[in-house]
Order: C-alpha cells, then structure tokens, then sequence
C-alpha cells in the first residue's frame, strides 16, 4: 500500500473517529495530550492518571478523552481540560487496560481487559454488565448496535451488542498472525478494519462478511514498533490512518475498492 509516515511519539493512542483530525496519546508519566494529526505540538494536555496510561479514547462526539491506568478510568472535558468523571475498573481489566470504547448513543462505555470485557454506566458511575470474554481490541459502531471484537488469537469479531453475540467470526490471515491491537468502523459505510501487533491491517465487508484484503506492515517501521495502537478511516474516503509507537501512517484506501453504497441504520452518508 502507499503509506505517508507522520513522526511522533506515541505510548497509546486513538485517532477521533468522527472527524479524523484529532489524536489523543497516553504517556508512561500518566500525562494525556491531544493533538491535530500533523501538529508537532499538543492542544491540550490532561492530567489527573497516576501511572502509565494503558489506554486512551475519545467519545463519539469527539468532546471528552477517557484513558485509564492501574485500574482507574478518568473521563475529562476537552473544552475546560478538567476530569468530570473517576471511576475503579479493577475488576474488569485483570492485569491491564487493552481498549476503551465509547457507546455513541448513551452514557455507556466498555473496558476490554485480558480475562473479561466489561460494560460502565458512566451517569451511574458503576459497572452495569461483565463478559467472559477476553479481548485485546474493542469498539462500537456509529450506530451503536454492533461492535467489532479483536483477540490475541488474531480473529476479529461482529457482534450483536443487544444480543452481545458474534454475528460472524473472520479468521486470522495467514499473511498477518498476530493479534489484534486495534479495530475501526467506517463511519458511514458497513466496512471496517482491523490492526494486529505485526502491523498489518485488513479491510472487511460487513454486509457480505468477508475479508476485502490485508496489507502487510510498512518495513519503515522498526519490528518493535510495528504494533498497530489505533485505526480510523479517513474524512470521506477509504483511507486509513494507522498509528504506531513512533509514527502514524496513511494507507491509500484503492487497495480495498467497496461495491456498496449502503450506509449503517439506514443513514445517509451526509449525516
């Protein structure tokens, strides 16, 4: 694939889905800095998390940060830089954080952590529900009614979130064993994608339910830190932004040509 390599410096990191212009990282001192993709400087820098920040997302509307360290989840205000919300997620994560991910219509979130995937009320401030289902990568659709599971076994997961069962399981590719790191939806069209600690990332059609194609890692990323920490699709087209530990990488969406215009719940892509 083309691929443009933007440096920066990267613990965890998350590209805001809705806009595609953002990024948010964690930092080993417990420091969240959000950032404009191709900025070499923050916008803002959020404190509050003690330890190393395991994981860090933004929610649908792309106006909060939640991130987590040693078993406590913060959720801040980007507008005021100020925590709005501290809550104890450890007796969901086991040993670590491995994804956070917001639901876009409700004061919901989920914690994937190695023995569980668990569900917070954050209103509520509390745990409403607890999966045995261990998960290295996790995230809602822009509806809200599915979600794309990852695990260390490489297989990527559609699921039910009303049912929280998989409607299809897509298999590892034999180009690309190792696990999933990272999963993204395409914001209007029923497509998504998924990033494995090797740095290879595949297409899916989630209407016909196969894999489009998988694209191998760039080899100018060092092996080390091939591990892909987060995707998002490109404003209005197929291209997708994958973030590294040292870099983030623009991969042209011509190698994965979609057939379909359909669009999720019925929305049109304007929306």
């Amino acid at each position: 694939s083309d691929a443009q390599t933007l440096e920066g410096e990267f613990g965890c990191a998350q590209i805001g889905r809705r806009y595609g212009r953002l990024l948010v990282t964690g930092e080993a001192q417990g420091s969240v800095q959000v950032w404009k993709l191709g900025s070499d400087q923050p916008l803002r820098e959020l404190v509050g998390l003690a330890g190393e920040v395991e994981n860090v997302s933004f929610d649908a509307e792309e106006a909060h940060v939640g991130a987590t360290s040693r078993g406590t989840f913060k959720f801040w205000d980007l507008q005021h830089g100020k925590v709005v919300r501290t809550l104890d997620v450890k007796t969901c994560e086991g040993d670590v954080s491995r994804a956070i991910s917001f639901h876009p219509r409700a004061d919901i979130f989920a914690c994937a952590g190695r023995d569980a995937l668990c569900f917070y009320d954050l209103r509520q401030r509390q745990r409403i529900h607890e999966l045995a289902e261990p998960t290295s990568a996790f995230q809602f659709s822009p509806c809200g009614k599915w979600a794309l599971v990852g695990g260390a076994e490489g297989t990527v997961k559609l699921w039910d979130v009303g049912t929280r069962k998989a409607i299809k399981v897509f298999k590892r590719s034999d180009s690309d064993v190792g696990p999933v790191t990272s999963v993204a939806f395409h914001p209007t069209k029923i497509f998504g994608a998924a990033g494995t600690a090797n740095g290879g990332v595949s297409y899916y059609s989630l209407e016909t339910f196969r894999r489009v194609v998988s694209i191998p890692s760039s080899t100018d990323i060092p092996t080390g830190a091939r591990a892909v920490a987060s995707l998002a699709f490109a404003p209005g087209s197929l291209r997708l932004f994958a973030a590294h530990r040292d870099c983030i990488r623009l991969i042209a969406g011509e190698a994965a040509e979609f057939s379909t215009e359909r669009t999720y719940c019925g929305e049109s892509e304007g929306q």
